[in-house]
């Protein structure tokens, strides 16, 4: 499951929902957004990720879903 925020996460919730569908993007808040502007950031697996851009972030949920 990759859970992001509208909010602050940093990142186009529709690309997330058309790349690993719709069903698999939990969007809340994550109580994380102190401090972090400039980065993309959400939980992949319950799993923490913080990244510099977009594609930086795509890659990483890529490579833990692959685990």
């Amino acid at each position: 499951m990759i859970l992001v925020c509208p909010s602050c996460s940093g990142i186009d919730i529709e690309i997330l929902e058309e790349k690993f569908g719709k069903e698999n993007i939990d969007t809340c808040c994550l109580g994380e957004c102190g401090g972090i502007e400039g980065s993309v950031i959400g939980y992949i697996n319950q799993k923490f990720i913080e990244e510099d851009s977009e594609e930086n972030f795509i890659k990483k949920i890529e490579e833990n879903l692959e685990q």
